[in-house]
């Protein structure tokens, strides 16, 4: 070896191992970072305005057990997050929401619980992760502004230039977060970013939220601020603010509301549908007050009439990402025992599992037959009528909507139209599930087909019917001669609406129901 090659020989072998040291350092360092994670996630104590929490100790590395949520390649981190997302969907806490924040991989975990979260000290934090690269945690972290009434001028102006981001998920979020909050300046934002848009659900968002601007500048103009009292129970507090909002509608109670709203509890209670009736004057309360703070007409249960109905050929699917061959939810035998759909059979396809806030659209042109809010465990609930080229009617049914459903019964709809969003997990709004679509296809007109010398049985005494024979059909009315001779006129009936057959009815196919990814490929 020369003088000459020596240096060059220490310099070759120190540029060959620096890279391998640092490298060793910095897993070293994250492998720390991450065990110091793991115990102090569970040594935040518990909130008391959240219910408390129930300690935990983190479990062997293994997948979560929410559906949906992707594991992560080291395990110790992986180990960290399931340990968290068992916790927090046992018992919602403010204080582990808050720790978590600190944690740089948390953020798809965190977009899971935070839409339930009212609380302002989770704004800050908010903000900062919507500003994450990754499009699903920034979606996730929109969502989350909006259950927070973040509708500070700096997050609404941040939220409004997302209208350009380069991710549909994220430009569909950002509409429907000023369907919510948008003022008029942002208008011309809007409907200049729709026509340009090329995404079938983000631009039925950004139709939707101009809309809603106009909506609410009709609604809400000049005047004093009303001021609501506070009740002794949440409940009787968001239907005070509900009032505000229906007496006294201007742009000062509004904002006044919205300030109010934030401060009444820290988190949606955890309402699944076996308890839900344990919510439901406070669920429907607040349903109200976010419908009306938005400007929508506080709807009740309502069905459409009949209408004549042009010819689809084509189809579109109700929400982004909506094929997937490996989902079997159609059909499914519901084998766990102690629920009320225990041995029946799966009529609806279960889609967007954890979207909060994802659009909703309709499948086709048709007319809307039922909207309904609140409907036992549907949530929200939209169906539309279709009829294809040949005539032939059937309908799609859209369940467990958020409470901004944005059309009406009887109302006309187009192809990729905006019916609303999917609902919050385990709100009153959606029914008390865990977020997602409940997509069916039926295949027959909305109203059942009575025909003439047909016998109904009518409901009498609670667990009492008495049999009626259909003398005459009409387009929305039938005729009914009942046991005593005597005639009576009543309203035709739309009683398939259910997601769960008994197996006899499901295996003879009478009842009509259809696979919808299968029926949505034979249009495409």
């Amino acid at each position: 070896m020369t003088p000459a090659t020596g240096p060059a020989l220490s310099r070759a072998i120190r540029d060959w191992l620096c890279p391998w040291i640092s490298a060793a350092v910095r897993v070293f360092v994250r492998t720390c970072y991450g065990l110091l994670l793991s115990g102090l996630a569970f040594a935040v104590p518990p909130n008391p305005a959240a219910g408390g929490m129930r300690r935990l100790k983190p479990d062997l590395p293994g997948e979560s057990h929410v559906p949906g949520f992707p594991a992560t390649p080291a395990s110790l981190t992986r180990n960290y997050i399931d340990a968290f997302m068992r916790a927090e969907a046992d018992v919602p806490d403010e204080a582990r929401m808050l720790h978590a924040f600190n944690h740089p991989d948390m953020g798809l975990a965190l977009t899971t619980f935070l839409p339930r979260y009212f609380s302002p000290r989770l704004a800050e934090p908010t903000r900062k992760l919507a500003r994450s690269p990754d499009p699903a945690v920034q979606a996730g972290a929109i969502g989350g502004l909006i259950s927070l009434l973040d509708t500070t001028p700096e997050t609404r102006t941040f939220v409004r230039g997302l209208l350009g981001s380069p991710r549909p998920v994220v430009r569909g979020h950002a509409a429907e977060y000023l369907c919510w909050f948008g003022i008029p300046e942002d208008y011309r934002f809007l409907t200049r970013s729709s026509v340009a848009e090329r995404d079938l659900h983000a631009r039925a968002a950004m139709i939707e939220a101009a809309a809603a601007i106009k909506r609410r500048a009709s609604v809400f103009r000049d005047g004093p601020a009303a001021n609501p009292t506070a009740g002794a129970t949440a409940a009787e507090t968001y239907q005070q603010l509900a009032n505000a909002l229906t007496e006294q509608a201007n742009t000062a109670t509004r904002e006044r509301v919205i300030g109010r709203l934030r401060l009444v509890e820290v988190v949606e209670p955890v309402t699944r549908y076996s308890d839900r009736l344990d919510h439901g004057a406070r669920g429907e309360a607040l349903l109200t007050s976010h419908r009306l703070l938005a400007g929508y007409p506080a709807a009740t249960a309502a069905i459409g009439p009949p209408a004549s109905l042009p010819g689809i050929r084509a189809l579109v699917p109700p929400v982004r990402d909506y094929f997937d061959p490996k989902r079997k939810s159609y059909g499914l035998l519901i084998e766990q025992e102690g629920t009320p759909f225990s041995g029946k059979y799966h009529v609806g396809d279960d889609c967007a599992w954890q979207k909060d806030h994802e659009t909703v659209v309709a499948i086709g042109d048709g007319i809307v037959r039922l909207v309904d809010l609140g409907r036992r465990s549907w949530g929200g609930l939209v169906v539309v009528e279709h009829a294809t080229a040949a005539g032939k009617r059937f309908c799609s049914l859209y369940g467990h909507l958020g409470p901004l459903i944005s059309v009406r019964p009887g109302q006309a709809v187009r192809q990729g139209q905006k019916l609303g969003a999917v609902g919050l997990s385990y709100s009153h709004a959606n029914g008390g599930y865990l977020a997602h679509l409940h997509f069916g296809i039926h295949g027959s007109a909305f109203l059942r087909p009575d025909r003439v010398g047909e016998v109904m049985q009518l409901p009498g005494r609670p667990g009492k019917s008495f049999p009626a024979t259909v003398t005459a059909v009409q387009e929305d009315t039938v005729e009914i001669r009942l046991e005593d001779g005597s005639i009576r006129t009543v309203g035709r009936r739309a009683d398939w609406t259910t997601g769960y057959l008994e197996p006899e009815e499901f295996n003879a196919k009478t009842e009509r129901w259809t696979d919808p990814q299968e029926f949505l490929r034979k249009f495409q």
